[in-house]
């Protein structure tokens, strides 16, 4: 295809041409096409009563149960991660002071036998003797 001349007015004419008996078969083409996109797109009479479940009637009625329904289950999951929450800090405070008291009770343990031993060893190592210790305890100066 040639490219017209637009500045030349008799080549602008030809540009703009209707190729022969193109309108004489335009409305037999036309009316063909929209036989055959009816054809395509006409639903048969069941699909064309087919309503989605979400825009039927009882869709409607029931949706505020529904709603009401999730609302309830969404606070009684909440309710139930919070016991859960409030058991495990519970078990972790149990368990530690269970620790705690499990370590501070080791040293009450001691039987006099073994308190009288470390004093000794203790005693040994800062050399002190029984001078010193009636001293502290008597407050006197010797």
């Amino acid at each position: 295809m040639r490219t017209p001349d637009l500045n030349n007015p008799s080549a602008r004419k030809e540009s703009f041409r209707v190729p022969q008996g193109y309108f004489e078969s335009l409305p037999s083409q036309v009316m063909a096409a929209i036989d055959r996109h009816e054809e395509q797109a006409a639903p048969t009479e069941r699909e064309a009563k087919k309503v989605p479940f979400y825009k039927t009637e009882l869709y409607a009625k029931i949706k505020p149960y529904i709603y009401m329904a999730a609302m309830f289950g969404g606070i009684w999951f909440g309710i139930w991660v919070y016991k859960y929450q409030q058991k495990i800090v519970a078990e972790k405070a149990q368990t530690l002071a269970q620790q705690n008291q499990k370590n501070s009770s080791d040293i009450y343990e001691l039987t006099a036998q073994e308190m009288e031993d470390y004093i000794d060893d203790a005693c040994d190592y800062m050399m002190i003797d029984s001078r010193d210790i009636m001293a502290y305890v008597t407050d006197d100066e010797q």
